[in-house]
C-alpha cells in the first residue's frame, strides 16, 4: 500500500498485492463509515465480475487506483486520506502480528528446551546413579529382612545374596 502512489499506472501488481491494496482500502472505509459496504454494489474498475476481492487477478496499478477511488467515492472520502489510514492500519497490524509471531517462538522455543533429552554422557551418568540407587535399596531390603527374620525366630539369614531381574516365564 505504501508504494502504491509512487508506482506508475502501468504498473502490473500480482493479484495478491492488488488484493491486498483493495481488501485494506474496503475495510478501513468500512471502519471509517461505521457501516457495511456491499463490495458487489461497488463499481471496482477492472475487477472482473466473477472475481472476488480476496482474490483478483494480476491488475494494472491504474485500475487499483480506480478501485480505491470508486470505494472512497462510496463512502465519501478523499481516496488518498483513505489509503493513507488503510496503509497506517496494515503497518500496525503488520506489527502486532510480528510481535505474536515473536512470542509463539519464544513459546516455542521455550517449550522445545524443557521437553529435550539431555547428551548421551549426561543420560550415562543418570544411569550409573540409578544403577547405583537401586543397588542401595536392594541392600538395604535384605539388611530389613535379616532384622526381621532374627527378631521372630533368633536366627539371622545369610547377607550374600543374588538377585536376579528380569521377565518371568511362566
Amino acid at each position: 500500500m505504501r508504494r502504491l502512489p509512487s508506482l506508475g499506472p502501468d504498473k502490473i501488481l500480482k493479484g495478491t498485492d492488488a488484493s491486498s491494496v483493495v481488501w485494506g482500502v474496503l475495510m478501513e472505509a468500512k471502519k471509517v463509515a461505521k457501516e457495511e459496504i456491499d463490495d458487489e454494489a461497488l463499481d471496482l474498475t477492472g475487477v472482473p465480475e466473477d472475481a472476488m476481492i480476496e482474490e483478483l487477478p494480476a491488475m494494472k496499478v491504474a485500475d487499483v487506483r480506480g478501485c480505491v477511488e470508486a470505494i472512497a467515492a462510496h463512502v465519501s472520502l478523499d481516496p488518498d486520506e483513505l489509503l493513507e489510514a488503510a496503509t497506517y492500519e496494515a503497518g500496525c497490524e503488520a506489527r502486532h502480528a510480528a510481535l505474536r509471531k515473536e512470542e509463539v517462538e519464544q513459546e516455542i522455543s521455550r517449550k522445545v528446551r524443557e521437553r529435550i533429552l539431555p547428551d548421551d554422557k549426561t543420560l550415562e551418568k543418570i544411569s550409573r546413579y540409578e544403577a547405583h540407587l537401586s543397588r542401595q535399596l536392594y541392600h538395604a531390603l535384605h539388611e530389613l529382612e535379616n532384622l526381621q527374620k532374627y527378631r521372630t525366630t533368633g536366627e539371622g539369614v545369610l547377607l550374600a545374596r543374588v538377585d536376579v531381574q528380569g521377565p518371568s516365564e511362566r
